[in-house]
């Protein structure tokens, strides 16, 4: 659990980075990595149950 919210709180640094606070069209999707880290790491965790 501690993985999925560690990573969520560095997506929205990235997508706050790049999509706010210095707009970046290049990095713009960043955040979104990160979030489908988190679904794998749920539907892993969720396999070993």
């Amino acid at each position: 659990m501690e993985i999925e919210q560690a990573a969520l709180i560095i997506a929205f640094h990235c997508y706050y980075r790049h999509n706010v606070r210095f707009p970046d069209p290049a990095r713009s999707t960043y955040h979104t990595e990160m979030i489908k880290f988190v679904d794998s790491v749920e539907s892993a965790a969720t396999r070993l149950e």
